[in-house]
């Protein structure tokens, strides 16, 4: 008898901590990955909408026009003919022929990064999955632009005109 070796048999208690425990961390992966396969999937819906691959740059003008960036080296105009896009190594410059402060939005994909160099001389250097808002001309006495994602700003000089870069959890000047 005292060769046998005794394992303590698991009390109703300890069972029901376990299963609660097992249940709570498989409901909370779950609910991540729904949240993450919701995200991914609205993003892939809205470029297949736009007939845009889904890993293609992309820049949404105000007026609802839609310009591939991942083509390579390009230089164009707008429908409107008012903007030069400079599309040159994966970075957009441009140039507005008169002053244009409706919102643009350029869109980076995953697996992706993209640089653009706004009519302030404000260079921004943009992260895989990100999007950014912005105009082709800065009026006023504000210079505003939003960022969803990351991205990297390097924000030109203009003592009489703040820079304002809005984000989905803060805003910074």
């Amino acid at each position: 008898v005292k060769d046998r070796v005794f394992s303590p048999r698991p009390t109703p208690r300890t069972s029901k901590w376990i299963i609660a425990a097992a249940a709570t961390v498989i409901g909370i992966g779950i609910f991540v990955y729904g949240i993450t396969k919701t995200n991914h999937s609205s993003k892939v819906l809205s470029a297949v909408h736009k007939n845009i691959p889904v890993k293609s740059v992309y820049l949404e003008l105000q007026n609802g026009q839609i310009i591939d960036l991942s083509g390579g080296e390009q230089s164009l105009k707008t429908e409107d003919g008012q903007v030069t896009l400079n599309n040159s190594r994966n970075s957009l410059t441009f140039i507005a022929d008169r002053e244009n402060s409706g919102l643009n939005k350029l869109i980076v994909p995953q697996g992706k990064d993209y640089s653009i160099r706004l009519s302030d001389g404000t260079e921004i250097r943009m992260n895989a999955g990100s999007t950014l808002q912005f105009p082709f001309g800065f009026a006023g006495s504000a210079r505003e632009i939003s960022i969803t994602g990351e991205a990297y700003v390097k924000v030109a000089t203009a003592v009489n005109q703040p820079f304002t870069v809005h984000t989905p959890a803060t805003t910074i000047q």
